[in-house]
């Protein structure tokens, strides 16, 4: 008996906006986080050391979507990744001191923007024509 050949075609051009729409989504998902977070502002902080917070989409070593850099403790490795948060002080915020209670943010934020993780990729993907 004859083994009957299979011919698998693999369409690029849908994995491609598949992929586009994977990262379209992760971009909105950081932007609403750092947009949505209530960064408290305390007087001896200072106005301004913490309020700018910033996220990055990457894709291997190419830069997709946001205004931050990746920092270098991240390893981006070949997939799609988002990094989002604020600068050096706003660890003692969000975990506390010694002298100081934690006022977390970053974890609220986060937690509200991932619960909704499905949402954003679908949004993404029917904006695309893709859902």
């Amino acid at each position: 008996m004859a083994r009957a050949r299979v011919r698998t075609v693999v369409n690029h051009h849908k994995i491609r906006e598949l992929r586009e729409g994977n990262e379209e989504g992760m971009a909105a998902m950081g932007r609403d986080m750092i947009e949505g977070a209530d960064v408290p502002d305390a007087p001896p902080i200072g106005r301004g050391l913490i309020e700018t917070g910033g996220y990055v989409v990457t894709r291997g070593d190419n830069h997709i979507a946001g205004d931050a850099e990746v920092p270098r403790s991240v390893s981006t490795g070949k997939g799609v990744t988002l990094v989002a948060g604020w600068g050096f002080p706003s660890r003692f915020l969000e975990f506390g001191t010694i002298k100081m209670a934690a006022q977390p943010f970053v974890t609220p934020a986060w937690l509200r923007v991932s619960g909704n993780m499905v949402k954003y990729l679908r949004k993404a993907h029917r904006k695309r024509g893709n859902g």
